[in-house]
């Protein structure tokens, strides 16, 4: 058995990676659970707009189609060049201003309390 000052630095040693140790514990169960809900919302993103893409698919064609044969008697390529040309292309910007309006920081929560033991760490927040 030890005893005196080695004691108490051996105890004060493993007392502090105890605590470092349940520290990593508890950023790492915080990282798969945010890990998990990003995931879970990326397949429901994913689910939404396949169907939302097969929709607008569908909408277009039809849209394409009427307005062919509304013109084919007097404007047929003139038609034809509006809807490929100015509808697609509208349709491509509108999903390119939505796809980059959707944006959402990854691994928020972990990464605010990774900032805040840092902190803490450097002596500069709250301590617990």
């Amino acid at each position: 058995m030890r005893a005196g000052p080695a004691a108490s630095v051996y105890s004060a040693g493993r007392g502090v990676l105890t605590a470092l140790l349940g520290l990593i514990e508890t950023r790492l169960a915080l990282f798969a659970l945010e890990l998990e809900e990003e995931r879970e919302r990326l397949v429901q993103i994913g689910i939404v707009a396949g169907i939302a893409l097969v929709c607008a698919a569908l909408a277009i064609g039809c849209t394409a189609l009427f307005v062919i044969v509304l013109f084919w008697d007097t404007h047929r390529l003139l038609a034809i060049a509006g809807v490929g040309g100015a509808g697609l292309l509208g349709l491509g910007l509108c999903l390119l201003w939505i796809a980059r309006r959707g944006r959402h920081p990854l691994l928020i929560a972990t990464r605010t309390e990774l900032a805040a033991d840092l902190d803490r760490l450097r002596g500069r927040g709250p301590q617990p």
